[in-house]
């Protein structure tokens, strides 16, 4: 199992979501993957602050085409998957 963490900062970019040039998926190298989405104030001088939303959903649920192959060379990996 793996997890891919991602922090949004709010308001901001609403319109779409990075994913480091990457197609998200639910399967790298036969293990599940998780993404886990955080919301935060986008502008605050603060040190601590407030996560909004936090969700966590299946790759499978952002795409679920486990035979498309990204053309792209980065090869970042999940939190755990190397």
């Amino acid at each position: 199992m793996g997890f891919e963490i991602k922090g949004l900062g709010f308001p901001g970019r609403e319109a779409n979501y990075d994913c480091n040039s990457q197609v998200p998926s639910g399967m790298h190298n036969g293990r599940q993957i998780y993404y886990v989405f955080g919301r935060y104030p986008a502008k605050t001088k603060d040190k601590e602050y407030p996560v909004y939303d936090l969700v966590m959903c299946h790759g499978d649920f952002l795409n679920a085409d486990h035979s498309y192959v990204h053309k792209n060379k980065n090869h970042s990996h999940p939190i755990g998957l190397k």
